[in-house]
């Protein structure tokens, strides 16, 4: 026998074949085992779905000090629209209780006021003179300046708009002698002069009952030209009875007042027919 031949002896005890199939039996059931519980009823892979408990505590979105300045900004909005509504309800309360203390005062002044006194119509015929014309202008100031100088040099005036224009007349008379004098006056203190005839168409004025009286008498001495004989004491009473109306303003309380405290130079005559024309617009 060779050297290198050996014998070898194995002193293992042979196994049973039938526990050998039982222990292979368990094995594939086993495996049988695990591999049903990694599919789902219909024979598909199933997923691994970890569920985490839910926390009981409160879940904090931010710092604390966020929180306080959100409550503060919805806080002050609530109180801004509250008091804005309030002002305006109490604004809408107020201008209504205005309106209407405004409204029963209105109706209670218009109760108390009285009626307007009655008129009465005043006719004048179609009334002209002789004038002196000082210049024309067309616009007021320049006639306004030009009115000065003459007012400095103590002679009365009359500005009297008419078709768009301003004429300034210095006087008036009731015959052509008595205008050239007029006009010889004016030029010697180097004011241009034009004499021509003035005249206002004929119409009708209102005024109140204790009125008419006054502008009756004034339209008497317009036809007549008689402005200069009229005594002073008798200038004055007929300024004192038109004072004592009602409405006593205006061109023709102004034309009185002249006539009672200046000198006659035809100027009256101007005043009182211009302030008769503005009446009867």
């Amino acid at each position: 026998m060779s050297r290198n031949n050996k014998i070898s002896i194995s002193l293992r005890k042979k196994e049973d074949p039938i526990k050998q199939e039982i222990v292979q039996a368990k094995k594939e059931q086993a495996a049988s085992t695990n591999a049903k519980d990694s599919y789902d009823y219909w024979g598909e892979p199933t997923q691994m779905h970890v569920h985490e408990m839910p926390y009981k505590g409160k879940k904090s979105s931010g710092p604390p000090f966020m929180k306080n300045i959100g409550l503060s900004i919805v806080t002050a909005l609530v109180i801004s629209l509250a008091l804005g509504f309030l002002l305006l309800r109490m604004f809408v309360s107020v201008t209504d209780d205005t309106s209407t203390t405004s409204g029963a005062a209105n109706a209670d002044t218009k109760a108390v006021q009285p009626a307007p006194a009655d008129t009465v119509p005043v006719d004048f015929p179609e009334l002209d003179k002789l004038i002196v014309q000082a210049g024309v202008f067309s616009t007021e100031g320049k006639a306004n300046e030009w009115q000065a100088n003459l007012t400095e040099q103590s002679l009365p005036s009359v500005i009297w708009e008419r078709d768009s224009q301003f004429y300034l007349l210095a006087g008036s008379g009731a015959n052509q002698a008595e205008v050239e004098l007029i006009a010889a006056e004016l030029s010697a203190d180097d004011i241009p002069t034009y004499t021509k005839t003035w005249s206002i168409s004929a119409g009708s004025v209102e005024v109140s009952e204790a009125q008419s009286s006054v502008v009756n008498t004034i339209v008497q001495h317009l036809e007549g030209k008689s402005f200069a004989d009229v005594p002073v004491e008798e200038r004055e009473q007929l300024l004192t009875a038109w004072q004592e109306t009602e409405h006593a303003d205006g061109d023709f309380s102004n034309a009185l007042k002249a006539w009672a405290n200046e000198g006659e130079n035809g100027v009256v005559w101007l005043r009182f027919a211009q302030a008769l024309e503005q009446m009867k617009k």
